[in-house]
């Protein structure tokens, strides 16, 4: 009869607890990078239109989450090195497909340029390949680096982030920086740079719509996490889950 009793006490407490203790949802890390229009910090917090994708897709899967901004090839070394880890907006490339689990697309980029001074009379290029024995500042950890290496630019420089290499560039550090409007507008706002003392020359990429979208280390992760992902992308009434004030003229992508 004690023994009856007390076992009845352990299904009651058991099921007390079941009930009284909070559910927790899956907890995800999502690193990204300062990337405006997509995403970006503004007032603490990081918004932009790949972001409202992205926390909509995390919301739709019932998935707890903390976004984090870092440089760009920190970002790269997380999400491969730490479990549940996502990261965006990040181009899919043949170099990086074989890492990831990739969910999207989430958005198509602005076409980026090569930036000039505009007093460099000496810079007067009409074609990418004119450039390739210039100085050229590109963010490390972006594809575009190994693009330009393979096209045979030899003089690429490293930088952090955007903002360091505008710097480099009005300071004559550098040639070129590739960039495009937004970060741009980013860059001369956050450093108090004179936008009309730069003009774009060529695109660097010539016919192309390159795609965002976010991964997950294949080597950490489940699939399963990846088509959930996915199915919750597939959901999503994209076009009403835009509602992002960001900066002028900033026209979200819709996804195809």
């Amino acid at each position: 009869m004690f023994l009856y009793a007390e076992t009845m006490q352990i299904i009651v407490l058991i099921l007390v607890l079941i009930f009284i203790l909070p559910c927790h949802a899956e907890s995800i890390k999502v690193v990204t990078e300062e990337y405006p229009p997509y995403n970006f910090t503004q007032n603490g917090k990081i918004i932009g239109s790949a972001t409202t994708v992205l926390t909509a897709i995390l919301d739709k899967a019932k998935l707890d989450y903390e976004i984090q901004s870092y440089p760009w090839s920190r970002a790269i070394l997380i999400s491969l090195e730490q479990k549940n880890t996502l990261i965006y907006s990040i181009s899919r490339t043949p170099v990086r497909e074989e890492f990831y689990y990739w969910i999207g697309p989430i958005s198509s980029t602005n076409k980026a340029y090569l930036y000039k001074l505009k007093s460099r009379n000496d810079l007067n290029i009409t074609k990418l390949k004119q450039a390739e024995h210039y100085r050229v500042g590109v963010v490390r950890g972006w594809t575009t680096a190994k693009y330009l290496s393979d096209k045979g630019f030899s003089k690429i420089e490293d930088t952090t982030y955007n903002g360091q290499g505008m710097r480099k560039l009005y300071a004559g550090h550098i040639d070129f920086l590739v960039s495009d409007i937004y970060l741009n507008r980013l860059s001369s706002t956050k450093y108090k740079l004179d936008l009309s003392k730069i003009e774009k020359t060529v695109p660097v990429f010539e016919n192309t719509d390159p795609k965002l979208y976010i991964a997950l280390a294949k080597s950490l992760n489940s699939e399963s996490l990846a088509i959930k992902l996915q199915e919750a992308l597939a959901s999503l009434e994209l076009e009403t889950i835009f509602n992002f004030k960001g900066l002028e003229s900033e026209q979200p992508h819709k996804i195809q």
